[in-house]
């Protein structure tokens, strides 16, 4: 039996009186990538933040790698999940190794363990050693979002959260960034929940697959199952309309 990684329970959760939520039921397997698609406004990105309490739950429950998500000194708990965003979200102010291994400092983590981490990371997402010393300004695109997903994972989190990582890419940075991502997920062997909107690089990318609308799980299940027996004609349409 696949161990379960995230545990969605009963989960609603509104902003501003609207229900962005709804009565949210769902596992994600552990040592896998689950990826979370649907339209926009469908409350992919809630759920994501859900998970690293960004926001809480309305009602229901989250269950994240076997254990509610704590009250207190969220910030170490937060240390065990990885989380790399569009547009990669890095310090302006700070040079690419300093973007990376600001947690490890912040963590008070030995200095040589930050090191070889940095290095190892930088080496598997093609990054020369020269952009070390660079600010985020002067990298392309798809070199920040790798230092972005360097940052995420430089603490050996057992759970990696990306929302919407690769949408702002052109094609051609996009394709080669996938290789170099699954080649480094895999080595890292981490649990990866994925939030995008484009079924295709969901099932580029995932083994499980997650379809909202409207704040509700529309179908969940292996990447497999779902393409071969969409349960209602709102998957039918997405997954025919986007691989047409």
């Amino acid at each position: 039996m696949t161990a379960i990684a995230v545990e969605f329970s009963g989960v609603c959760k509104r902003f501003d009186g609207d229900w962005i939520l709804d009565q949210v039921d769902l596992q994600l397997p552990e040592g896998r990538t689950s990826a979370i698609v649907g339209e926009s406004g469908s409350g992919k990105s809630t759920l994501l933040q859900l998970i690293n309490a960004v926001y809480r739950a309305d009602r229901g429950t989250v269950r994240v790698l076997g254990r509610a998500i704590p009250d207190r000194q969220l910030h170490l708990w937060r240390r065990g999940i990885g989380y790399a965003i569009q547009g990669a979200g890095l310090f302006p102010h700070l040079t690419v190794r300093d973007n990376i291994t600001l947690l490890g400092k912040l963590s008070h983590l030995d200095r040589e363990f930050v090191d070889s981490r940095y290095r190892s990371l930088m080496e598997a997402m093609g990054l020369p050693e020269e952009l070390g010393s660079r600010f985020p300004h002067l990298l392309s695109g798809g070199e920040q979002q790798r230092v972005g997903l360097c940052r995420a994972l430089l603490l050996e989190p057992k759970l990696l959260l990306l929302d919407e990582p690769f949408s702002a890419l052109d094609p051609i940075a996009r394709t080669s960034l996938y290789d170099l991502f699954v080649q480094l997920r895999d080595r890292e062997a981490v649990t990866t929940i994925l939030v995008t909107h484009d079924i295709r690089e969901a099932l580029r990318l995932a083994d499980h697959l997650v379809i909202l609308r409207g704040g509700v799980v529309q179908q969940s299940g292996d990447v497999d199952a779902v393409v071969r027996s969409p349960v209602n004609e709102y998957v039918q349409t997405l997954l025919t309309d986007q691989l047409a």
